[in-house]
C-alpha cells in the first residue's frame, strides 16, 4: 500500500501548516463536544451511568472494526478523499 501525501508538493509550507492546524482544531473540537455531552449526561440525570458507558464502549468497538475497512479503502482512495469524507461526516453528526 502506497501512502499518498495530503498536500501536493507544489503547495508551500506556509500554507500547509495553517491548513493542518485548522483541520486538527476542527477534529479535536468535534471530538471534545461529544465527550462534554457525555459528562453533562452523567451529571444531569439521576440514572445509572452504565447505559452511557456501554454506548461509548460500542463506539470504540466500531472504531476497531473500522480499521478493517480503512485498510481496504486506503488502497482505492486518496488521503484527501478520506479527510473530506471524515470532516463531512463529523459535520453531519455535529449539526
Amino acid at each position: 500500500m502506497e501512502i499518498n501525501p495530503i498536500f501536493h508538493p507544489s503547495v508551500p509550507k506556509y500554507i500547509r501548516y495553517p491548513a493542518m492546524f485548522i483541520i486538527g482544531t476542527v477534529v479535536l473540537s468535534a471530538n471534545g463536544i461529544f465527550l462534554g455531552t457525555a459528562v453533562d449526561m452523567y451529571n444531569g440525570q439521576g440514572e445509572y451511568t452504565e447505559h452511557f458507558t456501554m454506548a461509548y464502549n460500542a463506539v470504540f468497538v466500531g472504531m476497531a472494526l473500522n480499521i478493517l475497512l480503512a485498510q481496504r479503502f486506503a488502497e482505492r482512495y486518496t488521503n484527501k478523499t478520506h479527510m473530506l469524507v471524515g470532516l463531512v461526516g463529523m459535520l453531519i453528526l455535529v449539526v
